[in-house]
């Protein structure tokens, strides 16, 4: 492992830790400046990083699925949260 992906491992790891930057940079023997450069050039890599648009899959029921729809509900059987607060419910 070289040093760049070193470092990188340790900026998720401090992401992860719940740590200041600084008490993790002084537990891993590193000065607050030397690391807060890792971080920045790390994030850099993430944001050149191509957005990968997810593809759709298309689900088949068993083999005897009966769909049962009750007209008078309010009820929510599937609810999907997705970032941005879009909500998709399904009765």
């Amino acid at each position: 492992m070289d040093k760049k992906e070193k470092m990188f491992s340790l900026v998720d790891q401090w992401r992860i830790s719940g740590l200041t930057r600084k008490s993790f940079a002084d537990q891993h023997g590193l000065t607050d400046s030397s690391f807060e450069y890792w971080c920045r050039k790390h994030d850099n890599k993430v944001k050149q990083q191509p957005i990968i648009q997810p593809d759709f899959v298309e689900l088949i029921p068993k083999h005897g699925f009966k769909s049962v729809v009750q007209e008078k509900t309010n009820t929510a059987k599937v609810e999907l949260e997705l970032p941005g607060g879009i909500r998709i419910k399904i009765y």
